[in-house]
């Protein structure tokens, strides 16, 4: 139940770091100087490269060890955030989250079927539901945590931080995790019989709906809310908690 922990807080910190820079949007754009569209970037980048990755990754990665596996994405994620907070310009910054991108869709991949290998067939959904926990948690952290820390330490240090979080989550992975084989290699065939059954082709239609609606929604919300509604950035945090 440790290692299920461990891989809880790994999908905790990925969703953190993917919804870090939407309440940091503003203060990323003034400070590399770029316009705020352009800033959107920082989150509209990783979905595209998760939505290549993740069907590549299925693909490639079948004869790894999942444990190998999980530890190098975690390093992966550590460096992007890290590659974040020291980028001189906003192309490096974008190259960072594109890699994150990339992880993301890997991750995905990787984290549902582990709970019942970790613990057993018997208890595989009470694990599966634990790591889903951490997915909510990151979604419900990553927003007020970037807006707040923001306005605390700046955007950079916040990247930083979330980096060292990254850093202490692996270390904790490399700790409790065993060795987790494989299921075996997979084949192209596998996925093109998913997209031919209709309820995945139902599921998936409505999985990219929500998604589109969600990050359209959010992406801007901070600025919004500031040039709008003229709250103050404590109240913006506030409000992202609540």
């Amino acid at each position: 139940w440790a290692s299920v922990g461990a891989v809880a807080l790994g999908a905790f910190v990925i969703v953190m770091t993917e919804t870090l820079p939407v309440g940091l949007l503003s203060r990323i754009a003034g400070g590399l100087h770029v316009s705020l569209g352009l800033a959107g970037l920082m989150v509209l980048v990783p979905g595209f490269s998760a939505a290549v990755s993740a069907p590549l990754f299925f693909l490639g990665s079948g004869r790894f060890n999942r444990r190998s596996v999980i530890l190098v994405l975690g390093l992966t994620v550590l460096v992007s955030n890290a590659v974040v907070a020291v980028a001189p310009d906003f192309a490096l910054v974008l190259i960072a989250r594109m890699l994150f991108g990339a992880t993301l869709g890997a991750f995905w991949t990787v984290v549902s079927p582990v709970g019942p290998k970790l613990v057993g067939p018997s208890d595989g959904t009470r694990a599966i539901t634990i790591i889903a926990a951490g997915i909510s948690g990151g979604t419900v952290v990553g927003l007020p945590a970037g807006q707040f820390l923001g306005n605390l330490v700046g955007w950079r240090l916040t990247f930083a931080i979330a980096a060292a979080v990254t850093l202490l989550i692996v270390a904790a992975q490399k700790v409790v995790l065993p060795g987790i084989p494989p299921d075996g290699r997979t084949h192209l065939s596998d996925l093109a019989g998913v997209v031919t059954r209709r309820a995945a082709r139902f599921g998936m239609t409505a999985g990219a709906l929500a998604f589109i609606g969600q990050f359209t929604a959010w992406t801007y919300i901070t600025p919004f809310l500031i040039d709008h509604t003229h709250l103050s950035s404590g109240a913006i945090s506030l409000l992202y908690v609540i």
